[in-house]
Protein backbone atom coordinates (compact mmCIF):
# COMPACT_ATOMS: atom_id res chain seq x y z
CA UNK A 1 0.00 0.00 0.00
CA UNK A 2 1.48 3.29 -1.06
CA UNK A 3 0.59 6.61 0.53
CA UNK A 4 1.39 9.99 -0.87
CA UNK A 5 1.29 13.40 0.69
CA UNK A 6 1.55 16.81 -0.88
CA UNK A 7 4.90 18.59 -1.12
CA UNK A 8 3.74 21.10 1.49
CA UNK A 9 2.81 18.40 4.03
CA UNK A 10 5.07 18.39 7.08
CA UNK A 11 5.59 15.32 9.25
CA UNK A 12 6.49 15.44 12.91
CA UNK A 13 7.87 12.39 14.67
CA UNK A 14 7.78 11.22 18.27
CA UNK A 15 11.02 9.98 19.83
CA UNK A 16 11.06 6.28 20.62
CA UNK A 17 10.43 5.35 24.24
CA UNK A 18 13.80 3.60 24.47
CA UNK A 19 15.20 7.11 24.88
CA UNK A 20 12.80 8.34 27.53
CA UNK A 21 10.96 5.45 29.21
CA UNK A 22 12.52 2.77 31.44
CA UNK A 23 11.46 -0.81 30.82
CA UNK A 24 9.27 -0.67 33.90
CA UNK A 25 6.97 1.78 32.09
CA UNK A 26 3.56 0.35 31.15
CA UNK A 27 4.05 1.57 27.57
CA UNK A 28 6.72 -1.09 27.04
CA UNK A 29 4.25 -3.82 27.97
CA UNK A 30 1.67 -2.41 25.57
CA UNK A 31 4.24 -2.27 22.76
CA UNK A 32 5.21 -5.94 23.31
CA UNK A 33 8.82 -5.22 22.39
CA UNK A 34 11.37 -7.76 23.58
CA UNK A 35 14.57 -6.40 25.10
CA UNK A 36 17.62 -8.46 26.04
CA UNK A 37 17.66 -9.19 29.76
CA UNK A 38 21.28 -8.04 29.98
CA UNK A 39 20.28 -4.62 28.59
CA UNK A 40 17.20 -4.06 30.77
CA UNK A 41 18.66 -1.10 32.64
CA UNK A 42 20.11 0.64 29.57
CA UNK A 43 16.91 2.21 28.27
CA UNK A 44 15.05 5.34 29.23
CA UNK A 45 15.63 8.57 31.14
CA UNK A 46 18.17 9.72 28.49
CA UNK A 47 20.83 7.35 29.87
CA UNK A 48 24.09 7.74 27.95
CA UNK A 49 24.03 4.13 26.72
CA UNK A 50 24.42 2.48 23.34
CA UNK A 51 20.74 1.53 23.38
CA UNK A 52 19.57 5.12 23.90
CA UNK A 53 21.95 6.57 21.30
CA UNK A 54 21.07 3.82 18.79
CA UNK A 55 17.38 4.63 19.31
CA UNK A 56 18.08 8.31 18.64
CA UNK A 57 20.18 7.53 15.57
CA UNK A 58 17.37 5.44 14.09
CA UNK A 59 14.75 8.08 14.92
CA UNK A 60 16.92 10.75 13.31
CA UNK A 61 17.18 8.63 10.17
CA UNK A 62 13.40 8.35 10.07
CA UNK A 63 13.05 12.11 10.52
CA UNK A 64 15.43 12.56 7.58
CA UNK A 65 13.46 10.22 5.35
CA UNK A 66 10.22 12.02 6.18
CA UNK A 67 11.87 15.46 6.05
CA UNK A 68 10.49 16.03 9.53
CA UNK A 69 11.93 19.08 11.26
CA UNK A 70 10.24 18.30 14.59
CA UNK A 71 10.84 15.33 16.86
CA UNK A 72 8.70 15.33 19.99
CA UNK A 73 10.43 13.98 23.07
CA UNK A 74 7.87 13.02 25.72
CA UNK A 75 9.00 11.90 29.15
CA UNK A 76 6.94 9.58 31.31
CA UNK A 77 5.17 10.85 34.41
CA UNK A 78 7.75 9.00 36.49
CA UNK A 79 10.56 11.20 35.13
CA UNK A 80 11.77 13.65 37.76
CA UNK A 81 14.39 16.36 37.39
CA UNK A 82 16.76 14.83 39.91
CA UNK A 83 20.53 15.17 39.68
CA UNK A 84 21.03 11.91 37.74
CA UNK A 85 18.29 12.55 35.17
CA UNK A 86 19.44 16.11 34.55
CA UNK A 87 23.00 14.85 34.06
CA UNK A 88 21.72 12.16 31.67
CA UNK A 89 19.77 14.75 29.67
CA UNK A 90 22.77 17.04 29.40
CA UNK A 91 24.93 14.17 28.17
CA UNK A 92 22.27 13.05 25.70
CA UNK A 93 21.59 16.46 24.16
CA UNK A 94 25.28 17.37 24.06
CA UNK A 95 26.21 14.17 22.22
CA UNK A 96 23.34 14.19 19.71
CA UNK A 97 24.16 17.78 18.78
CA UNK A 98 27.68 16.87 17.65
Amino acid sequence: MEMRVGEDFEFSVKAWQAITHPLTSPTWKKAKIKVDVENRDNCGFFKPTREVFDAWKRRREICGLLKARVCLIQCPASFVADEQNVWNMRQFFFKIDQ
